[in-house]
């Protein structure tokens, strides 16, 4: 009771605090009780955190929760990743990571004269998120969630169902953690933006803000790609990025608030866009709660490999709820105000060759992107409500209609660099121009000769080339006058690099399917490959049968190791096995093997049945096996040498005459 009764206060502490600081707004005597109040929050918050943790590290599997995504068998780093795996711990830590920020910003938007209308909403955002997690809470009992099968009041089961083997990954262990740190502060903007529109400060709230934004295009940036990196260590297809539609919704906002960055900076120089800044601050925040209520409303469970299942009815409508308040927040005031922000706004004069007029289009190029993107993850969706069939859109439908748009946003981002506020005599910038554009066409040649020979490849080789150059130029152009603009420079490199490594690992990597026995060599992409042993690792766990394959890969007189894993887990009751890739990492390429089926190898006997016949096991005699028939639940598949493959159900009598059924 101890943990659901520190949610119940917190909820209560957030609903007070949100109260007392738009209270204050009138009365500002009542400032002190709103922040005692928010302070009480955090610190209920922290002591909820910390109470689940320590039953999770002391093995308490009384509580549903914690039985469900941990187990005996998981080492401490696991074990406290299992804190985040599920719905119930992912609320709790993004309503800490909420509560804790808040602590940095009260007295910022204090100091900036914003406090108590920031903190109201931004309270009341905790409102919702604490409201989750009263719904979804991490310390219900099992005998509660399992009350209908009779489990008894004070049960203990001896060990946990554990951590999904997908999720055991170091990755795992950082990547939720700082995704929501970025979400906890993608509210900021939106709370600055609605507290701007109320009082009617359309200018200032841009230079208040902006640090906030910046910081959580970052850090909401580098959660993704840290997913990313996980993707390719664990999900044995070889990539980083699937437009999975739950990897997408993280997308969304990120790509919002990169236009937001973008046009936050022009109108701090020109006056210009501030409509568009109010529009997009606030969108970003929606499509944060967009991309909760697509991960955890159970909407894309059988489409997308990250869903949590179903939250139940509540929840579902609490999500739908949350989404809904903050729409009607966000639109009414910027309704309200949108006689008042036309009077004052600058019109729209950009000439061609101003930066701002580079930064705008660059900026629409992007929510071009987060369009085609929004359409692709919402299809499932969409298909469903008008045709009542749900289907997703192939990966190529990404790749086939964002390609223009990169190219485009690499070149905006290049050119813009050179041009100046207002207007730009672009005669005495050819010069500069020609530099980084030679040595981008000359590496876009390299490219061509080492078989980059598609048009659009090669443009968008070009592109990110001639963006990382002109960057790196004003990197030493400006070493000792505006070091402030680094992080701008090195962002915009990295963006460059990283679609310069989409193109090649995903339209130039190569790859073949090889069928090998122990001890044999074969030839692959120019590689010998040898099939050197098998080694059964960590046998002190229980719960997993696990195979280490360990595969040497030799190409001009150099010998590299991979070793793939393959192994079977209780977690699915050993149904179907798991799998990790083995990975050889060099500059240029990776050299990827990932399993896809195992045999024995070792020659056992084998047996011919029909069905409801029956015969001894052959390596022991003592067990009956019958074959009951086909089991058609999971189709029929075919295998890579056009064989067709079914499913048996297959039950063996033990010699104590006890029956199981295989399929």
């Amino acid at each position: 009771m101890i943990g659901k009764f520190a949610v119940y206060i917190s909820l209560v502490l957030s609903i007070l605090s949100t109260l007392f600081y738009f209270i204050s707004i009138k009365n500002s005597k009542r400032i002190k009780l709103a922040e005692y109040l928010y302070f009480g929050l955090c610190g209920v918050l922290v002591f909820a955190s910390a109470y689940l943790l320590s039953n999770i590290l002391s093995y308490n599997f009384q509580f549903t929760y914690i039985w469900e995504y941990s187990s005996r068998e998981l080492p401490l780093g696991l074990l406290i990743t299992s804190f985040f795996s599920g719905q119930e711990g992912s609320f709790l830590l993004w309503a800490l990571m909420l509560g804790i920020l808040g602590l940095v910003l009260q007295p910022y938007a204090k100091k900036h004269g914003y406090q108590g209308i920031v903190m109201g909403f931004y309270s009341l955002i905790m409102v919702f998120i604490v409201t989750m997690l009263v719904a979804k809470s991490p310390f219900t009992y099992i005998w509660e969630s399992f009350a209908g099968e009779g489990v008894e009041i004070g049960f203990m089961p001896p060990n946990g169902r554990g951590l999904n083997p997908i999720l055991q990954n170091y990755w795992n262990a950082i990547h939720p953690p700082i995704l929501f740190i970025g979400y906890a502060a993608m509210t900021v903007p939106f709370v600055f933006a609605v507290a701007g529109l109320i009082r009617k400060d359309f200018k200032s709230w841009i230079d208040i803000s902006i640090p906030w934004t910046l910081a959580a295009t970052g850090v909401l940036g580098l959660g993704i790609m840290l997913g990313g990196f996980w993707a390719y260590e664990t999900l044995g297809w070889g990539g980083f990025w699937g437009w999975d539609p739950v990897e997408n919704a993280s997308l969304l906002p990120w790509l919002v608030a990169v236009a937001l960055v973008h046009t936050m900076l022009v109108q701090k120089r020109t006056g210009g866009l501030v409509r568009t800044n109010f529009v997009l601050a606030v969108l970003s925040f929606l499509l944060v709660i967009y991309a909760t209520f697509l991960t955890r409303s159970g909407v894309l469970g059988d489409i997308s490999v990250h869903s949590f299942g179903e939250p139940g009815k509540f929840v579902y409508t609490l999500l739908i709820g949350f989404m809904a308040t903050f729409f009607v927040i966000g639109v009414a005031t910027l309704i309200i105000r949108m006689k008042a922000i036309s009077q004052i706004a600058a019109k729209l004069d950009f000439k061609m060759s101003s930066r701002e007029f580079f930064l705008s289009i660059g900026s629409i190029v992007i929510l071009a992107i987060s369009v085609i993107v929004f359409l692709g993850t919402n299809w499932p969706i969409f298909s469903e409500l008008f045709s009542s069939q749900k289907s997703s859109v192939d990966i190529s439908f990404y790749d086939k209609w964002n390609m223009p748009f990169a190219i485009l946003i690499l070149l905006l981002n290049a050119l813009s660099l050179y041009l100046h506020w207002n207007r730009t005599d672009i005669k005495s910038q050819i010069n500069k121009i020609a530099i980084s554009f030679s040595l981008a066409v000359a590496m876009a040649l390299v490219a061509f000769l080492n078989g980059v020979n598609i048009v659009g490849y090669l443009l968008l080789a070009f592109a990110s080339f001639y963006t990382i150059f002109v960057n790196a130029e004003f990197i030493i152009r400006t070493w000792k006058t505006y070091k402030r603009g680094f992080g701008a420079y090195i962002s915009h490199i990295g963006v460059g690099f990283l679609l310069l490594g989409a193109l090649l690992s995903g339209a130039y990597s190569s790859s073949e399917h090889l069928s090998m026995e122990l001890g044999t060599t074969k030839e692959a992409l120019g590689y010998k490959i040898t099939f050197k042993e098998v080694n059964q690792i960590e046998k002190h766990f229980k719960d997993r049968e696990k195979y280490e394959y360990v595969i040497t890969a030799e190409k001009d007189g150099k010998i590299a190791t991979l070793k793939p894993v393959f192994y079977w887990s209780d977690f699915n009751d050993r149904h179907e096995p798991f799998l990790e890739p083995g990975i050889h990492e060099q500059f240029m390429s990776d050299l990827y093997v990932s399993p896809k089926a195992s045999q024995s190898g070792l020659n056992y006997p084998t047996v011919l049945l029909v069905k409801e016949e029956s015969t001894k096991v052959p390596i022991d005699t003592s067990i009956t096996m019958t074959m009951l028939g086909f089991d058609m639940q999971h189709g029929m598949s075919l295998s890579e040498d056009r064989k067709v493959k079914l499913g048996v159900a297959v039950e063996f009598t033990l010699p104590n005459k006890e029956k199981r059924v295989d399929t």
